[in-house]
């Protein structure tokens, strides 16, 4: 539901993901955390391990408004209420 609104610059971010609980979706590209944030990342990538910082000059997306930073926040402003629906309907079923 909310794949129209993650960046597509950097490749597979969308189905780079795991689902730690049921509750959860944790995107695991390296970079998922600069482009959740919609700032660029600076400093060396090298060695591996070392964290890069966030700058405060802001990414570029393709696709954009949909696209963008935050892409969770961006999709619950827009189809909020059909996620609740949504949420309705599962416990109405049971959970299932």
């Amino acid at each position: 539901m909310y794949e129209p609104y993650v960046p597509r610059e950097s490749g597979n971010l969308y189905r780079q993901v795991t689902f730690p609980n049921n509750h959860s979706i944790k995107h695991i590209m390296p970079y998922s955390h600069y482009m959740y944030k919609g700032k660029k990342a600076v400093g060396a990538s090298r060695p591996k391990g070392v964290k890069r910082k966030i700058s405060s000059k802001p990414l570029n997306y393709q696709g954009t408004p949909k696209r963008g930073a935050e892409w969770d926040k961006r999709m619950m402003n827009d189809r909020g209420q059909e996620v609740c629906k949504d949420v309705e309907n599962f416990i109405k079923r049971g959970g299932k």
